[in-house]
């Protein structure tokens, strides 16, 4: 196992710009944080809010060390990834990576280690699973699964739109989005991009969909559904959208199994 971290892709191009670790991490500490909202209510029950596993957020610190002849090159590599504003993949090995978004890093000096860089380096997924190195796609209707152990969301989806049609792509649930097309061309759904707002502000933006390069206004396929479609543990695109809706595309969906732990 070599760890690895490089640029995610999203809706901006951006290089792989991939660094391998010289050494693994010395600690690898996550820790996921359920979204549960706690609500005391006088003389009753303490109620809880929860939401979608997916949407439960991970937060990691990495330690470890840079040593030898390129232990400044190193350092500096790792130290430009955990200072930037782009979505990272961070591989465990070589089959699984989180998405994840670097916050923090440290270099440190103790116990005359003079000739050892330590660091210390923090992140958070906004995604409650590992997702599988293999990207997948197909129809609606392709027989191809998640093979992982729990839910994972579809990535990218891609098809030819017409200027003024409306485009629904909803699943057997009612979950997806639906939009009224302003340009003809390819659409592309992204599963997370980070989003230029200008004067050097980037937010993340979830289910971010454009047609050619001009972006759409998306709502709720169904109300009271999510925009989000997901393809649970060993489940088959075609079973996912059988009785679901699609109108005004012909869509190729993109997903990775997805994954609790590695």
């Amino acid at each position: 196992m070599v760890m690895t971290i490089d640029n995610y892709t999203d809706a901006n191009a951006h290089t792989a710009d991939s660094f391998s670790f010289p050494y693994n991490p010395l600690v690898y500490d996550v820790q996921m944080t359920n979204f549960v909202d706690p609500r005391n209510y006088a003389y009753a029950f303490t109620y809880f809010g929860a939401t979608s596993s997916i949407k439960s957020r991970q937060d990691g610190v990495i330690t470890g060390h840079m040593s030898g002849t390129n232990k400044n090159t190193n350092f500096r590599s790792l130290a430009a990834h955990f200072n930037s504003n782009k979505i990272k993949r961070l591989f465990f090995g070589t089959d699984k990576f989180m998405i994840m978004i670097p916050q923090t890093i440290k270099r440190t000096f103790a116990g005359g280690r003079t000739n050892f860089i330590d660091y210390v380096a923090t992140f958070s997924s906004p995604f409650g699973l590992l997702f599988d190195n293999t990207q997948q796609s197909g129809a609606y209707n392709s027989a191809l699964t998640n093979a992982g152990n729990v839910a994972t969301p579809i990535e990218k989806i891609t098809g030819s739109v017409t200027s003024g049609q409306q485009v629904t792509i909803a699943d057997k649930d009612g979950n997806g989005f639906t939009f009224t097309a302003n340009a003809s061309g390819t659409m592309t759904m992204y599963l997370v991009t980070m989003l230029n707002l200008g004067s050097d502000i980037y937010i993340t933006n979830y289910l971010y969909v454009l047609v050619g390069t001009t972006p759409q206004v998306v709502k709720s396929a169904n109300t009271n559904k999510s925009q989000m479609i997901q393809v649970a543990s060993g489940q088959s695109i075609a079973t996912l959208f059988t009785a679901g809706t699609i109108t005004n595309i012909t869509p190729t969906f993109y997903w990775r199994s997805g994954w609790s732990a590695d």
